[in-house]
């Protein structure tokens, strides 16, 4: 799913998610890992600000 317009929600990140069953997570969680997909610390931080915002967001949109 993408994160990128609620949660970033600035226009300066682009981040996805994955929602799984938990018999699934094990292959999911390894395959990422063999082709290195995780979110840089900055990525992260721009998610957590824009998390910080989303209420009022919502509420204007």
């Amino acid at each position: 799913m993408a994160a990128t317009k609620y949660l970033g929600g600035h226009s300066d990140v682009m981040m996805g998610t994955v929602c799984t069953t938990e018999a699934a997570w094990p292959a999911l969680g390894a395959l990422a890992d063999a082709f290195g997909m995780t979110v840089s610390p900055d990525d992260a931080y721009l998610v957590q600000r824009g998390i910080r915002s989303l209420g009022a967001r919502l509420a204007q949109h």
